[in-house]
C-alpha cells in the first residue's frame, strides 16, 4: 500500500480533548489538507497515535489505517481513523466514505453546536450560583472564602489579595 494511497470501518475510538493534547498535529493536518481519504500502513502511523490504535490492530490483524478528513467549519476539520484488514477494497471504502462525508459533517457540526450550548448553559449556571453566593455574604471571611474557593475554579488563579481603598486613596 502506498503510504498515502487515495481511498468498512471495523472499530471506532473517539479521543477526547485531554488525550489529544499529547498528539502532534502534523499527520492530522496533512490528512485534513488533503481533503480526501488516505490510507497508511500501521507501521507508518505517527508514534503519538499508535497507543490509540495499536491494541486494536493486534487483536484484529488489521494492518492498514484509514484516515478520513471531515470538514466541520471553514478552518476546522476532524479526522476519523479506522483500521482495515489488508483484504479490504479501499477504492470501494473511499467511494462509500465520500457518499457519507456530508452526513458526518452535519453530525459533527450538530455535536459541536450542542457542546457549545451545554458549555454556555453550565457557565450561566455557575454565574447564577456565584451571584447567589455573593448576595448571601455577611462578613469579610465569607467573602474571602468565596473568592478563594469559587472564583479560583472559574479564573484559575493561585493567590489573591484584597485591599480596601477609601475615597482619599488611603487603604483601610
Amino acid at each position: 500500500i502506498d503510504k498515502y494511497q487515495q481511498g468498512e470501518q471495523l472499530n471506532t475510538i473517539i479521543i477526547d480533548d485531554d488525550r489529544w493534547e499529547h498528539i502532534q498535529g502534523q499527520l492530522l493536518l496533512e490528512v485534513a489538507l488533503k481533503e480526501a481519504p488516505c490510507y497508511i500502513g500501521i507501521n507508518d502511523l505517527a508514534e503519538e497515535l499508535r497507543p490509540f490504535l495499536a491494541a486494536e490492530s493486534e487483536n484484529s490483524g488489521s494492518t492498514t489505517v484509514g484516515c478520513f478528513p471531515i470538514p466541520i467549519e471553514k478552518d476546522v476539520s476532524a479526522v476519523l481513523f479506522t483500521l482495515f484488514s489488508t483484504q479490504t477494497d479501499l477504492a470501494q471504502t473511499t467511494e462509500r466514505f465520500n457518499m457519507l462525508a456530508p452526513y458526518l459533517t452535519i453530525a459533527l457540526k450538530n455535536v459541536k453546536a450542542y457542546e457549545t450550548l451545554k458549555k454556555r448553559e453550565q457557565e450561566q449556571q455557575q454565574l447564577l450560583e456565584l451571584s447567589n453566593q455573593f448576595a448571601a455574604i455577611k462578613n469579610s471571611e465569607d467573602f474571602l472564602q468565596l473568592i478563594n474557593e469559587n472564583l479560583k475554579k472559574i479564573f484559575y488563579f493561585a493567590h489573591s489579595v484584597i485591599g480596601l481603598i477609601d475615597e482619599g486613596g488611603e487603604t483601610t
